[in-house]
């Protein structure tokens, strides 16, 4: 992410809950370099925790994912949120 200048401060990630081998010492790296982590049942949570940081900041938004899990936020309303929020 930093090699794309999205630092800590302005990226959330969000994961899913397996047991991954290494997943707690991971997350605890993402976390001691100043990420915000949230598991894949407080999606909502992150969205919100993007969506006001963007706006504040007024800076755009990017959802990069590989599951298809945050994508349908968009599209069960809260695009109009965002479309109408001045955040794109």
């Amino acid at each position: 992410m930093s090699r794309v200048h999205v630092g800590p401060a302005n990226a959330c990630l969000v994961y899913k809950p397996y047991p991954y081998e290494h997943g707690i010492e991971i997350q605890g790296k993402l976390k001691e370099l100043g990420y915000v982590l949230l598991s894949l049942d407080q999606k909502e949570r992150a969205l919100d925790h993007v969506v006001s940081k963007a706006k504040a900041e007024k800076k755009h938004i990017i959802v990069v994912e590989d599951g298809g899990y945050l994508t349908p936020l968009y599209t069960s309303g809260i695009s109009m949120i965002l479309n109408s929020s001045g955040v794109w």
